[in-house]
């Protein structure tokens, strides 16, 4: 048994910070005042990170890379008739459906950032008021989503004794070197190579300005809907 490099820093924090803007979107969702302003804060937060995954799907270390852990129909369907065994294989990066799993997630919380933004005035009062129920029902969607996100990390842990939550923590994980299943690829048991924390951050960067922008353009506290609203009173 050794260990080996799964998750780069930029991926492991982007995962963290992720699950804090998402928790504090759902807390702060429906409220006014201060609160619709850090709800406003963290669904701009979700879509920065967003895009920023996407990217770094792309040039991210291996294991964050889409091309590691989006697989064919073929593979997904062969993965959960084991897992219904209750003999799921090990993966060093995400299995199978997990990295399905991650597609819709970021799908979802792209669509409920925009829809949010949209809803908040960004693009005007009229379409403000035709997204509100669809950002609402988007919400919903993401809390189930990450219940059967975290559901699904557990009942791995459970039935291959990986621990994938210190894996996002520490970035490493325990390989047996003559294990073929822990490998999703060739080399699943050796260091995962890529994830330099300087192009992380000349990626991310450039999105928080962005992020910035877009935040000062919703202005929370006199978000464009009110006062376009108000213009034509």
């Amino acid at each position: 048994m050794k260990t080996v490099r799964v998750w780069d820093l930029p991926t492991r924090v982007g995962h963290w910070v992720l699950a804090l803007l998402v928790i504090g979107a759902i807390l702060t969702g429906g409220e006014k005042g201060l609160l619709f302003v850090i709800h406003v804060g963290c669904g701009v937060g979700v879509l920065v990170y967003v895009l920023f995954r996407l990217v770094w799907g792309l040039v991210g270390n291996e294991r964050a890379r889409f091309g590691d852990f989006v697989t064919g129909w073929q593979r997904v369907l062969a993965y959960a008739v084991d897992l219904a065994r209750l003999r799921p294989p090990r993966f060093v990066g995400h299995n199978p459906l997990g990295g399905w799993m991650i597609i819709l997630l970021l799908v979802v919380m792209v669509l409920a950032a925009i829809t949010g933004m949209t809803a908040g005035g960004l693009f005007g009062p009229t379409l403000a008021r035709q997204f509100g129920d669809v950002h609402e029902l988007l919400g919903t969607v993401i809390q189930i989503l990450a219940l059967v996100h975290v559901a699904g990390v557990l009942v791995d842990w459970f039935l291959t004794g990986d621990n994938l939550i210190a894996a996002m923590i520490g970035g490493r994980k325990p390989v047996l070197a003559e294990e073929p299943a822990a490998a999703m690829q060739t080399g699943g048991a050796r260091d995962a190579r890529g994830g330099s924390v300087w192009l992380g951050l000349a990626i991310a960067v450039p999105l928080v300005v962005f992020g910035g922008w877009l935040f000062d353009r919703i202005d929370p506290l006199n978000p464009p809907s009110r006062l376009e609203t108000q213009q034509h009173d």
